[in-house]
């Protein structure tokens, strides 16, 4: 009787009621059959009455029991919990995603206050097409809206006896809120008019469908949410989202795969990853964006590589990996544990800076504390022609003594995969099975460094090694036909890309011309704006926004630049 007691515990336990049941068995003999005492049956009616009285109660509104009990979707509760006011999930079929999606939804519809103080308020449901509303969206919301809580259902198609047959056009719902649906083929038109709290988009509408939806809740700082499966490569919601290129701090994504879901066992992923490629699998196991080449470091994920800032033990190794060049710095500090994992805990992205600058700036952001080694590229030991020194050598007259990294890199890169490499571990403390990485990075850096590590491509001719683009931490861009000046005559850019040679420049110390090494020319983008700027005389020169212009008041970007500003040119006469 105590293993049917227990038994009964656990069949209630994930609704949230409690029960106890005790009977008085008097023993007749050895051979007595405990299923024949009328106290017993008596006690297994009740229990098959209450059963159903449960379960009535849930499916009238399964809210109470969404992520309790012994399952949960633990990205699914952080989802809930933002509250930015853009924010996406990134999944593959059957993650969770679209439950999420529809649960945020009728929270926010409802006023349900689990996860966030929300306040009552309309929103749009928004599809692909109408099939899909019916068969997915619409079916989540009809799943978790209690029918409490309905107080009229206005049909588009169909008939109101049957809700699973029929396109819904808006629940409207006891609180004077409603719940609306539209899909994306009805057109850009049929999403102006009103103001609304939040607008949900169940996979990826086309960009101008966002827009129009993004002024409806404008004005009502309301909130918009994707659920999707990122089929369609690089998209405009990979640059808005993803990557986040304008770093909104309301603006925010998940990513859920299949070992996210609780609910979905071993043997059916296994059975779901023998049907699929592996470029299918990135977007429909892991909801990770595809690109033509594919990401040079597609294990990089948020949830593993990201982690909370804690404090250094003075005893930490401390290494700090820096970048320059073109007057720009890049720089990361890094310490490595007792065990051997490393944590990036400082970033520093900085342009307009000499040598000299770039190491005062190194020194300043390092403080007191101990730095084991400073590394830095092969070609910061290149001497330049007008002053014969490195830059190596310069950093190192400024207090930075440089250690020069190998230039293998394709073992490099294959170094670095083995770093980011996901495993699982258990917490000592709680026991609980976690994935991380030996090489981890504090949140809160410099969000474009996230940006540019998972956004790096591999090479078109070498998959072992990335491409060029996008390299964005320290190089700008001049159009592939840009005239270069040289002793050797004039050459475009593109023609001299894998080349090195002298060059003809402008020594700002002594203000003049002058001849300097060049090197490392390469295509760093393609498919960006590039704006053409006309000077005086007729001569226009084509760079992007990004790229630097010598002026009488100092270097500005192209984009800083304003009509009448007096760009230093440097005369054609000059002996080597």
């Amino acid at each position: 009787m105590q293993a049917n007691r227990i038994i009964i515990q656990k069949m209630l336990k994930k609704t949230g009621l409690y029960f106890s049941y005790c009977i008085k068995l008097t023993k007749v003999g050895d051979n007595m059959d405990i299923w024949k005492n009328p106290e017993v049956i008596k006690l297994y009616n009740e229990i098959e009455a209450l059963q159903n009285t449960i379960d009535k109660r849930l499916k009238e509104n399964r809210l109470e029991i969404y992520n309790t009990g012994e399952k949960i979707h633990k990205k699914q509760i952080t989802f809930h919990e933002s509250n930015k006011r853009i924010k996406s999930v990134f999944g593959g079929n059957r993650t969770g995603k679209t439950v999420a999606g529809a649960v945020e939804a009728v929270c926010r519809a409802l006023g349900y206050n689990r996860f966030q103080n929300y306040k009552p308020s309309s929103g749009w449901v928004v599809s692909l097409t109408g099939d899909v509303q019916r068969k997915v969206a619409q079916a989540e919301i009809l799943r978790w809206l209690p029918k409490k809580e309905i107080a009229n259902i206005i049909i588009r198609h169909g008939r109101k006896d049957d809700l699973e047959g029929s396109l819904i056009d808006e629940i409207r719902l006891k609180n004077g809120c409603f719940i609306g649906f539209k899909t994306c083929e009805q057109g850009r038109e049929s999403f102006q008019g009103t103001s609304l709290g939040w607008v949900w988009f169940d996979e990826e509408p086309p960009e101008d469908v966002f827009k129009e939806c993004w002024m409806r809740v404008m004005d009502t700082r309301g909130f918009i949410w994707f659920t999707m499966t990122p089929l369609l490569g690089l998209t405009w919601v990979y640059t808005l989202v993803y990557l986040n290129e304008n770093n909104n701090p309301n603006i925010e994504y998940f990513e859920f795969e299949w070992a996210d879901n609780p609910w979905l066992s071993q043997e059916e992923i296994a059975e779901l990853e023998m049907v699929m490629t592996e470029e299918e699998r990135e977007a429909r196991q892991f909801g990770r964006f595809t690109s033509l080449c594919g990401f040079a470091f597609p294990e990089l994920r948020k949830d593993i590589h990201i982690k909370k800032i804690q404090a250094v033990p003075d005893w930490y190794k401390r290494y700090v990996s820096i970048d320059y060049g073109f007057d720009s710095l890049a720089a990361i500090w890094y310490y490595v544990d007792n065990y051997g994992h490393a944590r990036v805990y400082r970033a520093l992205r900085k342009k307009n800076l000499i040598i000299s600058d770039a190491a005062r700036e190194l020194l300043k952001y390092t403080g007191t504390e101990r730095i084991d080694a400073y590394y830095a590229p092969p070609d910061l030991w290149n001497r330049r022609q007008d002053t014969g020194k490195s830059a190596a050598m310069i950093f190192y007259e400024n207090g930075i003594q440089l250690l020069k990294t190998s230039n293998d890199r394709e073992q490099g890169w294959l170094n670095v995969h083995e770093w980011l490499r996901p495993y699982e571990t258990k917490d000592e403390q709680t026991g609980e099975a976690y994935k991380t990485a030996n090489l981890t990075f504090d949140e809160g850096l410099d969000p474009d460094l996230w940006k540019h590590l998972t956004t790096i491509q591999k090479s078109e001719r070498n998959p072992n090694d990335v491409a060029t683009q996008p390299h964005e931490l320290t190089h700008y861009c001049l159009s592939g036909d840009t005239i270069i000046n040289t002793p050797n005559g004039d050459f475009c850019i593109k023609d001299m890309v894998g080349a090195e040679g002298d060059v003809y420049c402008y020594d700002e110390i002594n203000k003049q011309k002058t001849i300097s090494r060049y090197h490392s020319v390469m295509l760093t983008k393609k498919n960006v704006p590039v704006f053409a700027v006309e000077m005086d005389d007729g001569t226009i020169i084509k760079a992007t926004q990004e790229h630097k212009f010598l002026t009488i008041e100092g270097w500005k970007m192209l984009k800083d630049l304003k009509e009448g500003d007096e760009i230093i040119k440097i005369s054609q006469n000059i002996s080597k």
